[in-house]
């Protein structure tokens, strides 16, 4: 990816620059059909692009399905299905990206452990194996993609048979730090649970598919498209889940969107797009200090254009405050206005860091004392 993408989107499209149609057309080598061009192009007066119709000619290669193009694609709606609920959809290509689309499209998830054995036991029990590693992946931190999962051994003499049991009686084993673990089916867990859950053994299900055989989440290529990837995720979680992602699927390409200032703390600085509409056009814009340390109150102002977390009718009265202490002479009408904010605000300032901070009357300095005379 660029390091740096145009700040403004409609830098290259503005109409008030020119009256002419703009083309952009790349030419891709295909072994058997040769140069194939495909074109985009610009109209005068309009802000957006239209794929030319000799992008057309790349229909016939995504009709054949071919393997290795894994395109995968998760809106908000992804939860767990009950147990046989979802089979083997008959287009997988289409089905991997239609929950973008449809929020109520239903993932076969977990239900991929029995849909792949019926392709080969030993692909379902490869399948379950390789969730279970990837679930239990550990970063240096101690955080695992769902946290307080226990090792899947306990249900087994070995990791293959321990998640197979575990996805056959659909429980997760929890090591919530009591005597014995915590065995609770999935769909009594937190929606955020069921979530990750669900999208992360949906993915390696189709990667299993489109292949036919096992693969090593470490080796798997291809795109995830993943729509709030923070979805109903605790702020501990959201901060852990981009830097496991990359541990686990190091050659898988994420695009996500998120509306998390904690989420960002994974990212490096080129990789966040912000997008904004401005006047009716969509504009991108690109950051150059990285977010990894940043506090949440500088993350929420630079990315997000929320310079405070006040709640907004009390940063108002905040700002009239300053307003009114900056006066000199209030009339008895603004030192009564005064008060009441001041005693409005009280206990909201005695819960920040605010309230220890000197007045505006602290701070006024005794010139006379500084010459050391007295009148």
């Amino acid at each position: 990816m660029a390091r740096k993408l145009v700040d403004d989107a409609a830098d290259f499209v503005d109409a008030s620059r020119t009256d002419r149609d703009a083309r952009i057309t790349a030419h891709f080598d295909h072994p058997q059909r040769g140069a194939m061009p495909a074109t985009l192009r610009v109209e005068a007066g309009s802000h957006a692009f239209i794929g030319d119709d000799a992008a057309n000619a790349f229909n016939p290669i995504r009709d054949k399905r071919d393997p290795g193009f894994l395109i995968v694609g998760y809106g908000i709606g992804r939860r767990l299905p009950k147990p046989g609920e979802v089979a083997i959809a008959s287009d997988p290509v289409f089905d991997r990206v239609e929950g973008l689309f449809d929020s109520h499209h239903k993932m076969l998830g977990v239900d991929f452990f029995e849909a792949l054995r019926q392709k080969g036991e030993d692909l379902g029990l490869r399948y379950a194996e390789t969730l279970g590693r990837v679930l239990l992946t550990i970063d240096e931190q101690g955080n695992r993609l769902l946290p307080w999962l226990a090792s899947f051994e306990r249900r087994g003499n070995a990791g293959i048979d321990g998640m197979r049991k575990l996805l056959e009686s659909r429980r997760l084993v929890l090591d919530v730090g009591r005597a014995e673990p915590l065995k609770l089916p999935p769909h009594l867990l937190s929606q955020g649970y069921q979530s990750t859950f669900a999208w992360v053994a949906d993915l390696l299900g189709h990667a299993f598919l489109d292949a036919g055989h096992a693969v090593e989440p470490a080796e798997m290529t291809g795109i995830v498209l993943l729509d709030e990837v923070d979805l109903h995720l605790h702020p501990r979680w959201q901060r852990a889940l981009v830097p496991l992602l990359r541990k686990i699927f190091p050659r898988m390409q994420f695009v996500v969107t998120t509306h998390s200032p904690l989420v960002l703390t994974g990212f490096e600085a080129h990789e966040i797009i912000r997008l904004d509409m401005v006047d009716g056009t969509v504009v991108q814009t690109t950051f150059e200090q990285e977010p990894g340390m940043q506090t949440g109150t500088e993350l929420m102002a630079a990315y997000f254009g929320v310079p405070t977390a006040a709640r907004p009718e009390l940063e108002a009265d905040q700002e009239r405050q300053l307003e009114l202490l900056a006066q000199d002479g209030r009339s008895d009408v603004e030192e009564a206005e005064l008060e009441a904010i001041e005693k409005k605000l009280q206990p909201y300032l005695a819960s920040t860091e605010l309230w220890d901070l000197p007045s505006p009357d602290d701070l006024v300095v005794d010139d006379s004392d500084e010459t050391g005379e007295d009148e």
